[in-house]
């Protein structure tokens, strides 16, 4: 959500993997594979640096995010340069 508009359709049939070696991959059935790279740190926030490449839709993720709210099944997060943009990932 940026703003109030929701881009959620953008990304429907993705499913994003994170992997140990830092690596992320969004894999689609139909649209393919869309890889990239993530980053977390901690100071007084859970960040995390998302760097997609090679997709215009994904581009538009790569950010650091904050973590603003976590459960067992999803995990909400708050972009660190515009706090009106959200991203929210579910478990599956």
């Amino acid at each position: 959500v940026n703003a109030g508009v929701n881009s959620a359709t953008n990304y429907a049939g993705y499913t994003v993997d994170f992997a140990n070696n830092s690596s992320v991959a969004a894999v689609h059935t139909i649209s393919g594979t869309v890889n990239g790279t993530y980053a977390l740190s901690s100071q007084l926030d859970v960040l995390l640096k998302l760097n997609f490449s090679g997709n215009a839709a994904f581009n538009l993720l790569n950010n650091n995010w904050k973590v603003s709210i976590f459960s067992a099944t999803s995990i909400t997060l708050q972009s660190t340069t515009n706090a009106a943009t959200t991203l929210v990932l579910k478990q599956i």
